[in-house]
């Protein structure tokens, strides 16, 4: 009926008259409390630009200047003023674009006076990623073994020649390009290629690194700053295309919800083995898959824990990949025996069992042949019950 309505010569009357109804009754009360609103949005936008937090200045400027009926022109350029100052020059342009037509007098000079900062910005900018370096300084080598081992291979997948480990990728080297470009040339732009451990530096510095990466086309950079500061890496995170993951040293899903309520993260990292086990870290990433966020998985340890992580990321739907630090030791894979006789990994990928359990029984042999020195299998730890372990929140 009211399709047939809408088709006949009465449908514009009686779509105006529903529009002014909802006008007359809605907007009257609204108006009060949007005002207060917006004059909240811009005092606290204040306090950020005294303190010199420009990106969440920027934020809020723009959300004041969004109104029912379009957009404030002079709290807009205010936005784009603090997006530019926070290094943001395409949001600041974001912003110029929603009002330039309307722009007036000293506004109509300001858009352009911001316009060609902008300018100045993305030339500047474009010079930082492209200017040439000097020779990089030789990486320093990988620690010595505990124990005498077998020479370990490249990493699976690489071709002939690659370096050993994307660890390449270290930007306290302060050669963060230059090691770029030698992975890209080595594994190509289809390979996914992520790379941590930063978070020893500012979040400015954060931010600059990560804009010089994104030519690179990084899957995640990781840990930009401790976990604990969420709004720390939501500014890093709203300041670069790269994304930003982190969750390793995370104990539990409310820390992960957190983050994931106040978007700080693109991606999050949970280590089974310390995130609260097979069915809590389950929690964790179908939490995250409801709010649009993806789950890698972090891991360094035998390949019991492996199969535990195997079975979760399985039963879990927005699972991207499992981190592997064992590629290079010859004897990791044999401290197991799989109860289906099938490799752990094939290709690059784990192999997912359907027999009983983990899918893996400890072979205890192996696992006595590559003990630390000065410790025994299974052997009582009292030195333990007086002994602060090196953990600690964040590493």
């Amino acid at each position: 009926m009211l399709h047939a309505r809408l088709r006949g010569r009465q449908a514009p009357l009686m779509v105006v008259a529903i529009l002014v109804a909802a006008v007359i009754c809605v907007a009257p009360p609204s108006v009060p409390i949007a005002h207060a609103a917006r004059s909240d949005d811009i005092a606290a936008a204040e306090a950020h630009v005294v303190a010199g937090r420009h990106a969440e200045a920027a934020r809020l400027y723009e959300k004041a200047a969004k109104r029912l009926f379009g957009w404030d022109v002079d709290v807009a350029l205010l936005a784009a003023r603090e997006y530019l100052a926070a290094g943001a020059p395409d949001d600041a342009e974001r912003m110029i674009g929603r009002v330039a037509r309307r722009a007036r007098g000293e506004d109509a000079a300001q858009v352009a006076k911001l316009r060609a900062e902008i300018a100045m910005a993305r030339q500047a900018r474009e010079s930082a990623t492209t200017a040439p370096l000097p020779p990089a300084e030789p990486l320093p080598g990988p620690p010595a073994p505990m124990e005498p081992a077998a020479p370990a291979p490249g990493p699976a997948m690489l071709p002939s020649g690659a370096p050993r480990a994307v660890a390449l990728l270290l930007p306290l080297t302060g050669r963060y390009r230059t090691a770029g470009t030698a992975v890209r040339e080595v594994i190509g732009m289809e390979i996914p290629l992520s790379s941590d451990h930063y978070g020893h530096f500012g979040v400015n510095s954060g931010i600059k690194l990560a804009r010089a990466m994104e030519k690179w086309n990084l899957a995640w950079m990781e840990d930009m700053v401790p976990w604990q500061f969420g709004e720390l890496m939501k500014q890093i995170r709203d300041s670069t295309t790269v994304p930003i993951l982190t969750g390793e040293d995370i104990y539990l899903k409310e820390p992960f919800i957190k983050l994931i309520d106040m978007g700080a993260v693109d991606m999050i990292h949970p280590d089974l083995a310390s995130s609260g086990g097979l069915i809590e870290t389950k929690k964790i990433g179908d939490y995250a898959m409801e709010n649009g966020v993806a789950m890698a998985m972090h891991f360094a340890g035998t390949p019991i824990s492996f199969m535990a992580n195997v079975h979760c990321a399985a039963a879990t739907e927005n699972f991207i990949a499992l981190e592997h630090h064992s590629m290079d030791v010859p004897w990791w894979e044999s401290l197991v025996r799989t109860t289906g006789g099938n490799a752990l990994v094939e290709k690059g990928f784990a192999v997912v069992p359907d027999s009983p359990g983990l899918g893996v029984e400890l072979n205890e042999e192996v696992a006595k042949q590559h003990l630390r020195p000065k410790s025994g299998y299974f052997d009582p730890t009292p030195e333990w019950d007086t002994i602060r372990s090196n953990d600690r929140p964040w590493s």
